[in-house]
This record gives structure tokens, sequence and C-alpha cells, in this order.
């Protein structure tokens, strides 16, 4: 494990935040983490990095196959460790991690809309209607599992949507621990291969990532005007 790095790398990703910012020390102590700890530490890194949204999601575990995973070994070897050492507990903790979203979704949510829902022509009956809908066809799990194996997808946005639409947790962790073990082994073999030139392909991700964030709220924003115009629709044609 290469111990003398990780101040090196926690210094090279302060490429998303200003020197002085908490989250370049942050990022920085993340990484100590993983070189003090090993697996726990990437247990606990990514579940640090669900709980504080802004840290780029793909920092922990890129890092991880950087500072854990020898350059030179054979791909046999290498692929091993990605899996057991980075993979499995990363999984792990964005079960534990994603779980405070889900949590607040499923718990907040119902409260937010019955209030504020009105605002946005949004009922909590509509909401049962597509938890009924998506609890009936498996099609929904898969997509989660999908989803969840995309590293430019935010798991903040998919843990609030299935903790709102209040997909049973079972289910969710457990498609979320599958989903992330695919992601992490491939984010794993990325930073592996890539070596110390990981930090300006996990830059990208986290740009496109942002992208889609951009686009969902966009989405949503459009998705709410559709729903209203067309409630106002229907209720002038009734009084026609």
């Amino acid at each position: 494990m290469r111990k003398a790095s990780a101040d090196a790398v926690g210094g090279s990703l302060t490429f998303w935040y200003n020197e002085n910012s908490m989250f370049s020390d942050l990022i920085s102590y993340l990484h100590s983490l993983i070189v003090s700890m090993g697996a726990l530490g990437v247990f606990l890194g990514v579940i640090i990095e669900e709980v504080i949204a802004p840290i780029p999601s793909a920092v922990v575990i890129m890092g991880a196959a950087f500072l854990m995973i020898p350059a030179e070994l054979g791909w046999l070897e290498a692929l091993w460790m990605i899996f057991w050492k980075i993979a499995i507990p990363a999984s792990a903790g964005m079960v534990v991690g994603s779980s405070l979203i889900y949590g607040i979704g499923f718990w907040g949510g119902k409260p937010a809309i019955v209030r504020w829902g009105r605002w946005f022509g949004i009922r909590w009956s509509d909401i049962e209607k597509a938890e009924s809908r998506l609890s009936k066809k498996h099609a929904d799990v898969l997509a989660l599992f999908f989803f969840r194996t995309i590293p430019i997808i935010p798991s903040v946005v998919l843990s609030a949507f299935y903790g709102v639409i209040r997909v049973p947790w079972k289910i969710y962790a457990l498609v979320t621990f599958a989903g992330s073990i695919i992601r992490s082994f491939v984010l794993g073999i990325i930073a592996w291969k890539a070596q110390g030139a990981y930090t300006v392909i996990a830059e990208k991700f986290n740009k496109l990532e942002d992208l889609v964030i951009v686009a969902v709220v966009a989405a949503a924003l459009a998705g709410i005007g559709w729903f209203i115009w067309k409630k106002k629709k229907n209720q002038s044609q009734q009084e026609i």
C-alpha cells in the first residue's frame, strides 16, 4: 500500500475545491483513513462520502484502488484484490450511507408532499399509485440495479427517490449492494490502470454527475409543470 502517497493524492484532488476548503481537507482525511485501515477505511470512507453529498462520489473508491492495489500486480491478482478489498466494503458502505438519504425520503417525503404538494399539483395518493405500480414490477427493481451500476448517476437522487416512493428497505438494500459491487469494481479497475492519472478521470466523472443532477432537476420541474397543466386542462373540460 502506498502510505507515502496519501497526502499527495489528497492534494491532487483540490481541483474540486479551494485549497483552504474543508472538503479538500476531508478528502485528504478519507484517503489517510484508507491507508491506515485498508478495507475498513474504504467502508467508512464511502459512508462519509454518501452522507456528505458535495464530495465527488468516485473519490473514495478510485483513491482506494490507487493506494491499495500495486501497479505491478497481474490482472488476476489485482481483480481479486479490487473485488474483496474495495468493491465489497464500498458496496456495504453504500448501503449504510445511502440508507440515511433513503430514510429521509421515506419518513419525510409524505409530510412534505401532504403539506406543499398541492402547490405543485401533487397529492400523496399519486405517490401511493406509483408505489403500487413499482412494487408489482420486477423491471423497476432491475432499473434500480442498473442505475446503481453507472458511475455518473448520483446516488443521492436514487436514494431519495426510492425512499419517497417507499420501496421496501430490504429490496432497496439488496439491490443497492449488488449494483454498487459492479460500479465499485469498474471504478477500481479504471483507477488501478490509470494510476496517478485517475484524478483526471474522477474529475470527468464528477462533471458528468453534475450534469445528470441538472438534467434530473430540469426533468422534475418539467414533469411538475406538465402535471399541473394537464390537471388544469381536465378541470376546465369538466366545467364545460
